[in-house]
């Protein structure tokens, strides 16, 4: 089994091409998973239009707050849009003070963009200002309490910071608003197989992402992992297709 630390640094850069964080009050898209420090949240694959937005709810797995985005974005003046989306190229190009004045311009603007707020906690993040980074992370929850990637993030950071309990609060509660988060579902596999021991748990949050993502290799090899480790506890390992449907149904 691959190191805490491995672990890690395969998670983070499964993140950092991740994606935008979006706020019904936002305009991007995505967050956090991996190990101990977890996927590091990312400026990519950005959700700027209505349309775009709309495309990313077609599926079964789609995320309520992207649907209620969909109609939202048209409200957006488009200065507060363009400003938004030069500083997520302004992100994307590791320009974190040109990004951060520009996301502080919008905030200026319209304080209710949760993405916004959540961008600048992915700025803090890039720079480990943890404190800094949740501070940002609470704003984008108070700014809109519907948005998934805020309480993945608010998550991820304070799983950086050792607050497990929290940690696990604030991913079920992205779980809680969107029950197919392929990563919130990672992340909680991640928490309770390293930190809280709850293996069987852990289990079924591996199943579950792996049902949303079934190409990651890195996470294959940690449900294998974790089931070795089921096994030689004498727990007894639930089938896997009962156990990915318990794991989406209890959010």
């Amino acid at each position: 089994m691959p190191s805490i630390n491995a672990r890690l640094r395969d998670s983070l850069t499964v993140l950092l091409g991740a994606a935008l964080l979006q706020g019904c009050s936002s305009l991007s898209g995505q967050a956090i998973s991996g190990d101990a420090e977890q996927n590091k949240p990312s400026a990519n694959d950005a959700i700027t239009t209505a349309t775009d937005a709309r495309a990313a709810t077609a599926a079964p797995e789609a995320n309520p707050y992207l649907l209620a985005q969909a109609d939202y974005l048209p409200q957006i003046p488009a200065a507060v849009i363009a400003n938004y989306q030069q500083a997520l190229s302004a992100m994307r190009a590791q320009q974190w003070s040109q990004a951060r004045s520009l996301l502080n311009q919008v905030i200026d603007v319209a304080p209710q963009l949760s993405g916004a707020h959540l961008n600048l906690a992915l700025i803090a993040i890039e720079q480990q200002q943890w404190d800094l980074a949740a501070s940002f992370a609470d704003s984008a929850i108070r700014a809109n309490s519907g948005n998934p990637y805020a309480h993945q993030t608010r998550g991820f950071i304070a799983s950086k910071q050792g607050h497990f309990v929290a940690a696990e609060q604030h991913y079920q509660q992205a779980l809680s608003l969107w029950p197919h988060y392929p990563t919130a579902h990672l992340n909680l596999a991640i928490l309770y197989e390293l930190y809280r021991g709850e293996l069987l748990q852990a289990h079924q949050h591996y199943l579950a992402y792996l049902a949303l993502e079934p190409s990651n290799s890195q996470a294959q090899r940690w449900l294998a992992s974790v089931e070795i480790k089921i096994k030689r506890a004498g727990l007894t390992l639930p089938p896997r297709d009962a156990t990915a449907s318990a794991a989406k149904e209890s959010r």
